[in-house]
């Protein structure tokens, strides 16, 4: 505020005019001693005036008093209200899973409000239900970007990365979210399967013993750590952690091919049948475990049994060359020339290579 200026006149021509439409002031008598200047009162005046200017810049500085805060607090007040507004109808429309209006709702509420988190992380999880986890990925790191950098914001981020084939971003973010959060599980277990992906072994281990042993009902930190054990070849050692991970996890598929793929290599093709054969007919029937199966069985020299599952296999997939071919080789072995030709034909129909060669010996 500006104390005793008069309002600007609109014109330099006014100036004159207003000064001489104004009438002279008749002056007190100089007996009364008020013509003169009260110097009293405008010293008090000027003492009113410090004090005030004191007294705001003392508010100022403790913090009480800050004309940017307030017009700040001012404006906040409605945008935040506005962000809720927001999130709130976005909310709704993902738990009724219409993702593609929650997308457009979030979408036109980062362009309004650009630095919020929420609205970020909100829209991340919309294009990743959406099964777009490369555009999840870009708003998770916005949403890092504008901070705080949350251990759990962090966790989420590596996990998208790695659903979107960017391994290197997701051992990063991994990598932070246990630096955040030492005590949790789940970032070493995390961090120690994407450094498998990579290639990186040897702190893939340690990082996948870690939270196996901050969490030894973990299977998957026992599971993958068998399944590295196996591919170095370290068999008893893959088989011990293995029979953790199926204690914890029974029914788990993978868990019973890497124990019986372990005991294959071991020359103990039965106790991995004992272990493959339990499986429901649909999992027999997928060419991963029907191969498993099919070497089991010739290594106990029953070529018959080994075509057989590969049969099946090739049947449930009808355009797969590969299984059918090996279907077809496995029936020649087993000395049944008709199902070999059978699916040997079915095998060169479908482009593979080698079934022309074997057609061609079953025909001579």
């Amino acid at each position: 505020m500006a104390f005793g200026r008069s309002k600007k006149p609109r014109t330099l021509a006014d100036i004159p005019r207003r000064w001489d439409a104004t009438p002279p002031r008749k002056l007190p008598d100089a007996h009364l001693g008020v013509g003169r200047p009260n110097r009293f009162l405008s010293l008090a005046i000027a003492a009113l005036c410090v004090l005030m200017i004191v007294a705001v810049v003392a508010l100022y500085l403790a913090g009480s008093f800050s004309p940017v805060d307030a017009d700040a607090a001012a404006a906040k007040a409605p945008a935040s209200e506005a962000v809720t507004a927001v999130l709130d109808s976005a909310r709704k429309l993902m738990g009724q899973s219409d993702w593609a209006k929650a997308e457009t709702v979030l979408r036109r509420a980062a362009m309004q409000f650009p630095d919020q988190q929420e609205i970020r992380t909100a829209l991340a999880e919309t294009l990743l239900a959406l099964d777009r986890p490369k555009d999840s990925y870009e708003q998770y790191e916005k949403a890092l970007a504008i901070g705080p950098r949350e251990p759990k914001l962090e966790f989420a981020a590596g996990q998208v990365a790695s659903k979107a084939g960017l391994t290197e971003r997701a051992e990063e973010h991994f990598s932070m979210a246990q630096t955040a959060d030492p005590k949790n599980p789940a970032c070493p277990l995390m961090l120690g399967m994407v450094q498998r992906k990579l290639g990186k072994l040897e702190t893939a281990k340690a990082n996948l013993l870690r939270a196996a042993n901050m969490d030894p009902d973990s299977p998957y930190a026992w599971g993958t750590l068998a399944d590295i054990a196996l591919g170095e070849n370290h068999l008893d050692l893959c088989l011990q952690h293995i029979e953790k991970a199926r204690k914890l996890q029974p029914e788990n598929k993978d868990w019973r091919l890497i124990a019986a793929r372990a005991l294959k290599r071991k020359g103990e093709p039965t106790e991995a049948l004992r272990l493959l054969t339990p499986l429901d007919a649909s999992q027999r029937r997928e060419a991963v475990v029907a191969r498993l199966i099919s070497e089991c069985f010739a290594m106990l020299g029953r070529h018959a049994e080994a075509a057989s599952a590969l049969a099946e296999a090739a049947q449930a997939d009808s355009v797969n060359a590969e299984i059918a071919f090996e279907a077809a080789a496995e029936f020649d072995r087993a000395g049944n020339r008709a199902r070999a030709l059978e699916f040997a034909t079915q095998a060169q129909i479908l482009g593979s290579k080698p079934a022309a060669a074997l057609l061609a010996k079953l025909n001579k």
